[in-house]
């Protein structure tokens, strides 16, 4: 089933402005990733969930997708996108993303299965290196935007950053990550759901890309049609 409530998923494609890096809530303890972009109209925050707990939870893998593998499997049913957010339905040709549906993301799966987590300042070590200004980039995840009823979303990280400093932009992507396998004693399995995953592409000049994927490590990679945990995983 899709996100509940004001979510609403989709793709963004922009350019970085400034890459902010790591920042550690001293109210909440939780940690994010953040950059900021442009369309060449609006600007926008990038949240990325680096650490949710005291203890690194949060696994990442990063790949290179190849220039013919971006255009079909990433780009083509996107086509024609202009820069900017793009909603997706949650079903199949529509663009959206289901790492563990897509047989186009096995290995990626694979390999999040069998690697540990990593801790917020060496999630973030691996993006700054990634990331620089002028940089384009495709992110998946959740929207939000405080000035359009819409896409408000008042529980999102990105709304608290701009209700706290208004110089920074109040709209952006949220739930850059694996949305589907929370447990049921987890709240956040109420946004379990199929073909609604996160990810990062930053976009190479020959038509390839450095992807990131992301995944909390109590999340599980065996999900039903509603993409809520399946089996003993």
């Amino acid at each position: 089933m899709p996100f509940s409530g004001n979510k609403t998923y989709g793709f963004l494609a922009l350019t970085v402005t400034e890459v902010e890096g790591t920042h550690t809530s001293s109210y909440s303890g939780l940690s994010h990733f953040n950059l900021i972009g442009s369309d060449g109209n609006r600007n926008y925050q990038v949240n990325i969930d680096s650490q949710s707990s005291s203890s690194p939870n949060v696994m990442m893998i990063n790949t290179t997708v190849s220039a013919k593998d971006m255009q079909n499997i990433i780009l083509a049913p996107l086509s024609p996108f202009s820069p900017g957010f793009l909603p997706l339905r949650s079903q199949p040709g529509s663009g959206a993303l289901d790492l563990i549906r897509q047989s186009e993301f096995t290995n990626v799966v694979q390999a999040l299965a069998e690697c540990s987590p990593a801790s917020a300042n060496q999630i973030g070590s691996q993006l700054s290196a990634a990331l620089t200004t002028g940089a384009q980039l495709l992110v998946f995840g959740t929207y939000y935007d405080d000035e359009d009823d819409q896409y408000r979303q008042s529980s999102s990280y990105g709304h608290s950053r701009y209700q706290e400093n208004s110089s920074l932009p109040p709209r952006g992507m949220d739930d850059v990550h694996l949305n589907q396998g929370t447990p049921s004693s987890q709240h956040q399995s109420a946004d379990n759901g199929i073909y609604q995953d996160g990810a990062l592409f930053i976009l190479n000049q020959d038509g390839s890309a450095n992807a990131f994927f992301f995944m909390f490590s109590g999340q599980c990679l065996q999900t039903d049609n509603n993409g809520n945990c399946q089996g003993n995983c």
